[in-house]
């Protein structure tokens, strides 16, 4: 039997997270941190800092984030510290950045579909082995569930349209 949880986020998430990181050709370290960064309009790397003394993320990893527009410098200045000026930047997530975080949200919260279809799913164009017909399986009950709760979203404003 199972539970009645109102919000049920971290079930799929690390198919999906695995889904948006081969979709971007990033990897999951790159996915957590933009995720992580997500919620700040501006960071600066000392911001980025204490998300790596968390979870170890290479200055690399950042990076390719910056050089290929996930991040982007939104301005330079310089800050007086105890002796001289120091450069400091601040960075905003670019438009991929954005586009991936919010996406991966519509995913978690059940609002958009995983295609099982392995020609539009980067997650299924491999070999078929036992994992890919797991991740296959998982993405059928994610998508069952969405369409479940918009039935039942429709059913409680009395529109029996089920019309997805």
């Amino acid at each position: 039997m199972l539970r009645n949880v109102k919000a049920d986020y971290l079930k799929y998430v690390r198919v999906v997270r695995t889904y948006m990181a081969m979709l971007y050709g990033i990897d999951n370290n790159q996915v957590e941190m933009l995720l992580y960064l997500y919620s700040f309009q501006y960071f600066t790397w000392d911001d980025i800092a204490l998300f790596q003394k968390t979870i170890f993320f290479a200055k690399e990893a950042f990076e390719e984030l910056l050089e290929r527009k996930f991040i982007i410098i939104h301005a330079e200045f310089k800050k007086k510290g105890k002796k001289r000026k120091v450069k400091c930047i601040s960075y905003k997530l670019g438009a991929s950045g954005n586009n991936l975080c919010r996406k991966m949200y519509e995913f978690i919260e059940k609002e958009r579909l995983l295609s099982i279809n392995p020609q539009s799913n980067v997650l299924l164009r491999y070999k078929k082995n036992s994992r890919v017909i797991a991740t296959k399986a998982v993405m059928a009950v994610l998508n069952a569930e969405i369409l479940q709760k918009k039935a039942d979203e429709a059913y409680e404003m009395n529109d029996i349209d089920l019309d997805f």
